[in-house]
């Protein structure tokens, strides 16, 4: 298997990107397997967050420019058609990314360049190693640095100007500036230890809050003014509050004792 799930917290899933002999770069068998462990994790009610991560020496290397695979159906397609086919499915797997029930948290070691950082920009947030290194690779080998979701997401996380620069350049930004330009949550000695703990800090409060809490704040990321932000969160405020999970936090805090939560 190209990806593999492990479960090393309460409600907390670790999904490994697992080809460490290329880095961990993509091919299509391993997107599938990828939409796959997204799938069925979404689809479990015991998980409430996953942490993604890299198996060997990196976290994603990119591309894998020498094998990566065929969609199924797709031997008699030409070239163009055929590269469409596999680049939609990329980008497919990086938007449903953003449907998933449970938050997300990239624990990142080694590089995390192209296509690799494309992967770590679709989680929620993201914990570093000390060798940690992003960068936009495609430019630099005559492609658009432009891809899966990268110009999207590479603004949001660092701004405009930095952005523009590793897009239009392809330099690769460590671990210490991406960390003092806001790319990652924290540099930690071992980023998976570090992603977990993350991990189970959100995985600790109630399910349907926490995915009200994503859904409206991925929504609110694009809101066209403060009105139509706050309309997102009155509702889902109001929803939350009507819970047995919302009535359970509340007299917790009353008596001061951890809440139990139930998803109800």
């Amino acid at each position: 298997m190209t990806v593999l799930v492990s479960r090393p917290a309460e409600h907390v899933a670790v999904v490994t990107l697992n080809r460490p002999d290329s880095l961990n770069s993509v091919t299509h068998e391993l997107l599938t397997d990828l939409g796959r462990a997204f799938a069925g994790l979404d689809a479990d009610r015991d998980v409430r967050a996953i942490v993604l991560a890299g198996a060997g020496r990196g976290f994603c290397a990119g591309l894998d420019l020498r094998a990566p695979g065929r969609p199924p159906n797709s031997d008699d397609l030409g070239e163009v058609p055929y590269k469409f086919r596999f680049q939609r499915a990329f980008s497919a797997l990086v938007e449903s990314m953003h449907a998933l029930r449970p938050a997300l948290v990239a624990a990142v070691h080694g590089p995390a360049v192209g296509a690799g950082l494309a992967l770590a920009l679709a989680c929620d947030t993201r914990v570093a190693g000390p060798g940690a290194r992003f960068g936009v690779g495609p430019v630099r080998i005559g492609l658009s640095g432009a891809d899966v979701g990268i110009s999207y997401h590479l603004p949001r996380a660092v701004g405009t100007t930095l952005a523009f620069e590793m897009m239009l350049t392809g330099r690769i930004i460590d671990a210490r500036e991406a960390d003092a330009r806001g790319l990652v949550l924290r540099v930690v000695d071992d980023p998976l230890a570090g992603a977990v703990e993350v991990a189970a800090a959100i995985a600790a409060n109630a399910p349907f809050a926490l995915w009200t809490t994503r859904d409206v704040m991925l929504a609110n990321v694009d809101a066209p003014s403060l009105r139509h932000a706050v309309v997102q969160e009155d509702r889902a405020q109001v929803l939350v509050s009507l819970t047995a999970d919302s009535r359970e936090g509340r007299q917790a805090f009353a008596e001061r004792r951890t809440a139990k939560y139930q998803d109800g």
